[in-house]
Protein backbone atom coordinates (compact mmCIF):
# COMPACT_ATOMS: atom_id res chain seq x y z
CA UNK A 1 0.00 0.00 0.00
CA UNK A 2 2.76 2.10 1.26
CA UNK A 3 4.70 1.97 -2.33
CA UNK A 4 1.70 2.53 -4.24
CA UNK A 5 0.87 5.44 -2.59
CA UNK A 6 4.05 6.85 -3.21
CA UNK A 7 3.33 6.41 -7.19
CA UNK A 8 0.07 7.98 -7.41
CA UNK A 9 1.05 11.09 -5.12
CA UNK A 10 3.71 11.93 -7.60
CA UNK A 11 2.03 11.10 -10.72
CA UNK A 12 2.80 13.91 -12.99
CA UNK A 13 2.38 12.66 -16.73
CA UNK A 14 1.09 14.60 -19.61
CA UNK A 15 -2.40 14.11 -20.18
CA UNK A 16 -3.96 13.37 -23.15
CA UNK A 17 -6.39 14.86 -25.62
CA UNK A 18 -10.37 14.04 -24.54
CA UNK A 19 -13.50 14.23 -26.44
CA UNK A 20 -15.62 16.91 -25.91
CA UNK A 21 -18.25 18.00 -23.59
CA UNK A 22 -22.12 17.33 -23.72
CA UNK A 23 -24.43 19.88 -24.65
CA UNK A 24 -26.16 19.37 -21.26
CA UNK A 25 -23.57 21.46 -18.85
CA UNK A 26 -24.29 24.77 -18.71
CA UNK A 27 -21.85 26.61 -21.04
CA UNK A 28 -20.65 29.69 -18.26
CA UNK A 29 -19.05 26.91 -16.03
CA UNK A 30 -17.18 25.21 -19.03
CA UNK A 31 -15.94 28.75 -20.09
CA UNK A 32 -14.61 29.87 -16.62
CA UNK A 33 -12.88 26.72 -16.11
CA UNK A 34 -11.52 26.39 -19.54
CA UNK A 35 -10.39 30.18 -19.37
CA UNK A 36 -8.63 28.98 -15.77
CA UNK A 37 -6.81 26.19 -17.80
CA UNK A 38 -5.79 28.93 -20.70
CA UNK A 39 -4.27 30.74 -18.17
CA UNK A 40 -2.04 27.53 -17.34
CA UNK A 41 -1.06 26.93 -20.38
CA UNK A 42 -1.61 27.14 -23.84
CA UNK A 43 -2.87 23.90 -25.22
CA UNK A 44 -6.06 23.28 -23.07
CA UNK A 45 -8.47 19.99 -23.52
CA UNK A 46 -11.51 21.01 -23.81
CA UNK A 47 -13.53 20.11 -20.18
CA UNK A 48 -15.64 17.08 -20.00
CA UNK A 49 -17.72 14.78 -17.84
CA UNK A 50 -17.73 11.24 -17.57
CA UNK A 51 -19.89 9.06 -20.16
CA UNK A 52 -20.65 5.35 -21.25
CA UNK A 53 -17.29 5.46 -23.21
CA UNK A 54 -15.23 6.52 -20.60
CA UNK A 55 -16.62 4.58 -17.53
CA UNK A 56 -15.86 1.57 -20.59
CA UNK A 57 -12.65 2.38 -21.33
CA UNK A 58 -11.35 3.18 -17.75
CA UNK A 59 -12.32 -0.63 -16.32
CA UNK A 60 -8.86 -2.44 -14.74
CA UNK A 61 -10.52 -5.03 -12.89
CA UNK A 62 -11.79 -7.90 -13.67
CA UNK A 63 -10.22 -7.15 -17.07
CA UNK A 64 -12.39 -9.21 -20.20
CA UNK A 65 -10.83 -12.59 -21.15
CA UNK A 66 -12.01 -11.25 -25.02
CA UNK A 67 -9.64 -8.12 -24.49
CA UNK A 68 -12.78 -6.09 -25.10
CA UNK A 69 -14.73 -3.22 -23.26
CA UNK A 70 -16.58 -3.78 -20.39
CA UNK A 71 -20.63 -2.82 -21.01
CA UNK A 72 -22.35 -1.15 -19.12
CA UNK A 73 -24.38 -4.43 -17.82
CA UNK A 74 -21.44 -5.32 -16.24
CA UNK A 75 -20.55 -2.41 -14.06
CA UNK A 76 -21.74 -3.76 -11.38
CA UNK A 77 -18.99 -6.44 -11.15
CA UNK A 78 -16.00 -3.62 -11.91
CA UNK A 79 -13.84 -3.60 -8.66
CA UNK A 80 -10.99 -1.12 -10.09
CA UNK A 81 -11.39 2.39 -12.35
CA UNK A 82 -8.82 4.01 -13.25
CA UNK A 83 -10.32 7.80 -14.68
CA UNK A 84 -6.92 9.68 -14.66
CA UNK A 85 -5.42 12.63 -17.08
CA UNK A 86 -9.48 12.95 -18.71
CA UNK A 87 -10.06 17.01 -17.63
CA UNK A 88 -13.32 15.88 -15.85
CA UNK A 89 -14.88 19.01 -14.46
CA UNK A 90 -16.80 16.56 -11.98
CA UNK A 91 -17.68 13.74 -9.99
CA UNK A 92 -20.91 11.67 -11.76
CA UNK A 93 -22.15 8.97 -13.50
CA UNK A 94 -21.24 6.24 -11.44
CA UNK A 95 -24.33 4.96 -9.79
CA UNK A 96 -24.06 1.27 -11.08
CA UNK A 97 -20.09 0.52 -9.23
CA UNK A 98 -21.44 -0.45 -5.91
CA UNK A 99 -18.61 -3.11 -5.97
CA UNK A 100 -15.94 -0.47 -6.38
CA UNK A 101 -13.07 -1.19 -4.84
CA UNK A 102 -10.39 1.03 -6.01
CA UNK A 103 -11.26 4.42 -7.66
CA UNK A 104 -8.76 6.85 -9.45
CA UNK A 105 -9.60 10.47 -10.54
CA UNK A 106 -6.31 12.08 -10.35
CA UNK A 107 -4.98 14.87 -13.04
CA UNK A 108 -8.57 16.34 -13.75
CA UNK A 109 -9.99 19.75 -12.89
CA UNK A 110 -12.25 18.25 -10.18
CA UNK A 111 -13.24 21.30 -7.61
CA UNK A 112 -16.01 19.07 -5.38
CA UNK A 113 -16.16 15.83 -3.85
CA UNK A 114 -20.00 14.32 -4.71
CA UNK A 115 -21.89 11.77 -5.81
CA UNK A 116 -19.47 8.78 -3.55
CA UNK A 117 -22.11 8.26 -1.21
CA UNK A 118 -22.65 5.21 -2.67
CA UNK A 119 -19.55 3.61 -3.10
CA UNK A 120 -19.62 2.08 0.40
CA UNK A 121 -16.70 -0.80 -0.10
CA UNK A 122 -14.14 1.55 -1.54
CA UNK A 123 -11.18 1.47 -0.09
CA UNK A 124 -8.68 2.81 -1.99
CA UNK A 125 -9.44 6.32 -3.92
CA UNK A 126 -7.25 8.66 -5.32
CA UNK A 127 -8.52 12.34 -6.03
CA UNK A 128 -4.52 13.87 -6.35
CA UNK A 129 -3.82 16.94 -8.89
CA UNK A 130 -7.71 18.43 -8.72
CA UNK A 131 -8.82 22.07 -7.61
CA UNK A 132 -10.78 20.41 -4.40
CA UNK A 133 -10.92 23.44 -1.73
CA UNK A 134 -12.76 21.14 0.90
CA UNK A 135 -12.89 17.53 2.38
CA UNK A 136 -16.12 16.75 1.93
CA UNK A 137 -18.91 14.09 0.49
CA UNK A 138 -16.60 11.20 2.24
CA UNK A 139 -19.38 10.22 5.06
CA UNK A 140 -20.50 6.93 3.55
CA UNK A 141 -16.93 5.34 2.43
CA UNK A 142 -16.89 3.70 6.15
CA UNK A 143 -14.45 0.81 4.51
CA UNK A 144 -12.01 3.75 2.66
CA UNK A 145 -7.91 3.10 3.72
CA UNK A 146 -5.80 4.81 1.38
CA UNK A 147 -7.53 8.38 0.02
CA UNK A 148 -5.13 10.75 -1.63
CA UNK A 149 -6.05 14.45 -1.85
CA UNK A 150 -2.68 15.15 -2.83
CA UNK A 151 -1.90 18.50 -4.76
CA UNK A 152 -5.31 20.62 -4.27
CA UNK A 153 -6.43 23.60 -2.71
CA UNK A 154 -7.15 22.49 0.75
CA UNK A 155 -6.60 24.32 4.10
CA UNK A 156 -8.37 22.25 6.30
CA UNK A 157 -8.26 18.75 7.93
CA UNK A 158 -12.19 17.61 8.15
CA UNK A 159 -15.17 15.70 6.46
CA UNK A 160 -13.53 11.61 7.58
CA UNK A 161 -15.17 11.52 10.64
CA UNK A 162 -16.26 7.89 9.50
CA UNK A 163 -13.35 7.14 7.12
CA UNK A 164 -12.30 5.32 10.53
CA UNK A 165 -10.23 2.69 8.39
CA UNK A 166 -7.33 5.10 7.28
CA UNK A 167 -4.31 3.54 7.02
CA UNK A 168 -2.71 6.28 4.24
CA UNK A 169 -3.51 9.52 4.16
CA UNK A 170 -2.02 12.18 1.25
CA UNK A 171 -2.07 16.06 1.84
CA UNK A 172 0.50 16.75 0.53
CA UNK A 173 0.97 20.23 -2.03
CA UNK A 174 -2.49 22.06 -0.65
CA UNK A 175 -2.91 24.85 1.94
CA UNK A 176 -2.43 23.60 5.05
CA UNK A 177 -1.28 26.18 7.33
CA UNK A 178 -2.03 25.47 11.37
CA UNK A 179 -0.55 22.94 13.25
CA UNK A 180 -3.71 22.92 15.18
CA UNK A 181 -5.10 20.66 12.02
CA UNK A 182 -3.13 17.77 12.78
CA UNK A 183 -5.46 16.99 16.17
CA UNK A 184 -7.99 15.94 13.83
CA UNK A 185 -5.95 12.53 12.73
CA UNK A 186 -5.45 11.54 16.18
CA UNK A 187 -8.87 9.78 15.64
CA UNK A 188 -7.66 7.52 13.57
CA UNK A 189 -6.07 5.17 15.26
CA UNK A 190 -4.98 2.49 12.57
CA UNK A 191 -3.07 5.69 10.67
CA UNK A 192 0.30 4.57 9.66
CA UNK A 193 1.35 6.73 6.32
CA UNK A 194 0.48 10.69 6.13
CA UNK A 195 1.89 13.11 3.73
CA UNK A 196 2.03 16.98 4.67
CA UNK A 197 5.11 18.11 2.55
CA UNK A 198 5.19 21.09 0.53
CA UNK A 199 2.18 22.79 2.88
CA UNK A 200 2.59 26.03 4.78
CA UNK A 201 3.14 24.07 7.79
CA UNK A 202 6.19 22.40 6.46
CA UNK A 203 7.76 25.36 6.59
CA UNK A 204 7.39 25.87 10.41
CA UNK A 205 10.61 24.76 12.50
CA UNK A 206 8.37 22.73 15.07
CA UNK A 207 6.46 20.51 12.65
CA UNK A 208 7.85 17.30 12.38
CA UNK A 209 8.27 17.05 15.95
CA UNK A 210 4.52 17.90 16.29
CA UNK A 211 3.29 15.72 13.93
CA UNK A 212 5.41 12.63 16.20
CA UNK A 213 4.12 13.97 19.31
CA UNK A 214 0.64 13.91 18.20
CA UNK A 215 0.43 11.14 15.91
CA UNK A 216 2.85 8.24 17.78
CA UNK A 217 1.49 5.31 15.65
CA UNK A 218 2.82 7.05 12.30
CA UNK A 219 5.13 4.66 10.40
CA UNK A 220 5.99 6.96 7.42
CA UNK A 221 5.67 11.10 7.15
CA UNK A 222 6.12 12.86 3.91
CA UNK A 223 7.53 9.17 2.01
CA UNK A 224 10.10 8.85 4.59
CA UNK A 225 10.47 6.40 7.29
CA UNK A 226 10.08 7.33 10.86
CA UNK A 227 12.71 6.38 13.47
CA UNK A 228 10.89 5.11 16.63
CA UNK A 229 13.47 7.12 19.03
CA UNK A 230 12.62 10.47 17.33
CA UNK A 231 8.96 9.60 18.27
CA UNK A 232 9.82 9.04 21.40
CA UNK A 233 11.91 12.24 22.53
CA UNK A 234 9.03 14.17 20.22
CA UNK A 235 6.39 12.57 23.15
CA UNK A 236 8.60 13.90 26.12
CA UNK A 237 9.97 16.85 25.50
CA UNK A 238 7.33 18.69 22.73
CA UNK A 239 4.13 20.29 24.45
CA UNK A 240 4.01 17.91 26.84
CA UNK A 241 1.34 19.77 29.35
CA UNK A 242 -0.88 20.25 26.51
CA UNK A 243 -0.48 16.71 24.96
CA UNK A 244 -1.24 15.04 27.93
CA UNK A 245 -4.63 17.55 28.78
CA UNK A 246 -5.77 16.71 24.73
CA UNK A 247 -5.24 12.96 25.96
CA UNK A 248 -7.13 13.00 29.17
CA UNK A 249 -9.99 14.42 27.94
CA UNK A 250 -9.60 11.83 24.80
CA UNK A 251 -9.76 9.47 27.83
CA UNK A 252 -12.58 11.05 29.22
CA UNK A 253 -14.87 10.79 26.27
CA UNK A 254 -13.82 7.46 25.69
CA UNK A 255 -14.94 6.34 28.95
CA UNK A 256 -18.24 8.73 28.47
CA UNK A 257 -18.64 6.79 24.88
CA UNK A 258 -18.27 3.23 26.71
CA UNK A 259 -20.74 4.06 29.18
CA UNK A 260 -23.30 5.09 26.72
CA UNK A 261 -22.59 2.14 24.57
CA UNK A 262 -23.12 -0.31 28.21
CA UNK A 263 -26.79 1.79 28.99
CA UNK A 264 -28.07 1.20 25.54
CA UNK A 265 -27.11 -2.55 25.45
CA UNK A 266 -29.09 -2.55 28.73
CA UNK A 267 -32.14 -0.81 27.43
CA UNK A 268 -31.86 -3.59 24.53
CA UNK A 269 -32.52 -6.09 26.89
CA UNK A 270 -34.97 -4.45 28.88
CA UNK A 271 -36.82 -3.66 25.51
CA UNK A 272 -37.50 -7.59 24.73
CA UNK A 273 -38.59 -7.52 28.38
CA UNK A 274 -40.67 -4.54 27.73
CA UNK A 275 -39.45 -3.37 30.67
CA UNK A 276 -37.56 -0.78 28.63
CA UNK A 277 -40.17 2.05 30.99
CA UNK A 278 -38.19 1.34 34.17
CA UNK A 279 -35.09 2.70 32.37
CA UNK A 280 -33.91 6.08 33.37
CA UNK A 281 -37.59 6.31 35.36
CA UNK A 282 -36.27 8.46 38.33
CA UNK A 283 -34.68 10.93 35.72
CA UNK A 284 -38.30 10.96 34.28
CA UNK A 285 -39.96 11.36 37.63
CA UNK A 286 -37.49 14.14 38.43
CA UNK A 287 -36.83 15.82 34.93
CA UNK A 288 -36.80 20.14 34.95
CA UNK A 289 -40.46 19.88 33.26
CA UNK A 290 -41.94 18.17 36.10
CA UNK A 291 -40.23 19.12 39.37
CA UNK A 292 -41.25 22.00 41.55
CA UNK A 293 -38.88 24.38 41.65
CA UNK A 294 -40.42 25.63 44.74
CA UNK A 295 -39.79 22.52 46.42
CA UNK A 296 -36.03 22.46 45.28
CA UNK A 297 -34.87 25.40 47.55
CA UNK A 298 -35.82 22.91 51.25
CA UNK A 299 -32.88 21.98 52.90
CA UNK A 300 -34.25 18.89 53.62
CA UNK A 301 -35.20 17.94 50.04
CA UNK A 302 -31.58 16.82 48.71
CA UNK A 303 -31.33 13.91 51.06
CA UNK A 304 -35.23 12.65 51.10
CA UNK A 305 -34.65 12.96 47.03
CA UNK A 306 -31.85 10.90 47.36
CA UNK A 307 -33.33 8.39 49.70
CA UNK A 308 -36.58 7.66 47.08
CA UNK A 309 -34.03 7.60 44.44
CA UNK A 310 -32.26 4.42 46.11
CA UNK A 311 -35.50 3.09 46.99
CA UNK A 312 -37.09 3.38 43.72
CA UNK A 313 -33.91 1.42 42.49
CA UNK A 314 -34.65 -1.29 44.59
CA UNK A 315 -38.21 -1.98 43.59
CA UNK A 316 -37.33 -2.02 39.59
CA UNK A 317 -34.47 -4.16 39.98
CA UNK A 318 -36.59 -6.46 42.50
CA UNK A 319 -39.22 -5.78 39.51
CA UNK A 320 -36.66 -7.00 36.96
CA UNK A 321 -35.72 -10.12 38.96
CA UNK A 322 -39.26 -11.74 39.60
CA UNK A 323 -39.99 -11.13 35.79
CA UNK A 324 -36.87 -12.18 33.84
CA UNK A 325 -38.04 -16.02 34.23
CA UNK A 326 -41.20 -15.05 32.85
CA UNK A 327 -39.96 -13.13 29.99
CA UNK A 328 -37.21 -15.97 29.58
CA UNK A 329 -40.45 -18.40 28.67
CA UNK A 330 -42.51 -16.08 26.71
CA UNK A 331 -39.02 -16.21 24.60
CA UNK A 332 -38.94 -19.98 24.33
CA UNK A 333 -42.56 -19.93 23.49
CA UNK A 334 -41.55 -17.63 20.81
CA UNK A 335 -39.00 -19.42 19.46
CA UNK A 336 -40.59 -22.68 19.22
CA UNK A 337 -43.49 -21.17 17.22
CA UNK A 338 -41.20 -19.63 14.54
CA UNK A 339 -39.45 -22.65 14.27
CA UNK A 340 -42.55 -24.30 13.68
CA UNK A 341 -43.10 -21.80 11.14
CA UNK A 342 -40.66 -22.46 9.37
CA UNK A 343 -40.81 -26.21 9.44
CA UNK A 344 -44.16 -26.10 7.70
CA UNK A 345 -43.56 -23.67 5.66
CA UNK A 346 -40.67 -25.74 4.47
CA UNK A 347 -42.77 -28.83 4.17
CA UNK A 348 -45.87 -26.46 2.34
CA UNK A 349 -42.77 -25.92 -0.12
CA UNK A 350 -41.95 -29.73 -0.51
CA UNK A 351 -44.95 -30.32 -1.08
CA UNK A 352 -45.68 -27.71 -3.53
CA UNK A 353 -42.75 -28.67 -5.57
CA UNK A 354 -44.19 -32.38 -5.54
CA UNK A 355 -47.06 -31.01 -7.20
CA UNK A 356 -45.52 -28.89 -10.13
CA UNK A 357 -43.19 -31.66 -11.00
CA UNK A 358 -46.21 -34.07 -10.78
CA UNK A 359 -48.66 -31.81 -13.37
CA UNK A 360 -45.37 -31.32 -15.81
CA UNK A 361 -44.86 -35.22 -15.83
CA UNK A 362 -48.84 -35.40 -16.64
CA UNK A 363 -48.77 -32.33 -19.37
CA UNK A 364 -45.98 -34.09 -20.93
CA UNK A 365 -47.82 -37.05 -21.56
CA UNK A 366 -50.67 -35.52 -22.47
CA UNK A 367 -49.41 -32.86 -24.89
CA UNK A 368 -46.14 -34.72 -26.01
Amino acid sequence: QVCTFFIFGESLATPPSAPSMPEQFGASRVARVAMEQRKKKTDVVEPQVIDEDLLKKGVEDPTREDGDDWEPVDFPKVRSLRLSFLNIIEISSLNNFNSLLTLRLDNNIIDEIKNLDHLVQLQWLDLSFNNIRKIQGLSELVNLTDLSLYNNQIAAIEGLDNCTKLHVLSLGRNQIKDLKEIEYLRRFKGLRCVCLDKNPIENLESYRQHVLAYLDQLKYLDYTLIDPTEVQAAQQDYQHDELQELKDGEAAAKNRALEQEKKEAELKQLRKAFMDCTADLFQQLFSKEVEPENVTVLACYPGHKEDYKDKLNGHIKDLQHRLEPVNDKRLRKVASFEKAVFRAEQESEGEAKVLVKQFRSVKKIIFG
